[in-house]
């Protein structure tokens, strides 16, 4: 039987991982460096994205809500669609200070 990981409608964890993140302006930001997974519902919460690293190396983590994240299929990659920083300037979303 042959392993699929994407249909019309799923896609594989594995392949999420490393897909590129933009803003509503089209500015790459950074990747997705793993998701969240809620232990009993089974539902994505989470997703840990990537930003300022530089050939895949360094940058910071951090962890952003699941449903803040849109999939373009014309840039290939999420879109984030609120902020990274607030009004006042600071950033939206504290670092994820997990091992990752």
């Amino acid at each position: 039987m042959e392993h699929k990981d994407e249909t019309t409608s799923l896609i594989a964890i594995g392949k999420v991982k490393g897909t590129d993140v933009y803003d509503t302006e089209g500015k790459h930001l950074g990747v997705v460096h793993d998701v969240m997974i809620d232990k009993r519902s089974g539902l994505i919460t989470a997703a840990i994205i990537t930003f300022g690293s530089v050939l895949g190396l360094g940058g910071d983590h951090h962890r952003v809500p699941w449903n803040s994240l849109k999939y373009d299929t014309r840039q290939g990659g999420y879109v984030l669609g609120v902020p990274l920083r607030t009004e006042d300037g600071e950033p939206a979303f504290s670092p994820y200070m997990a091992a990752v």
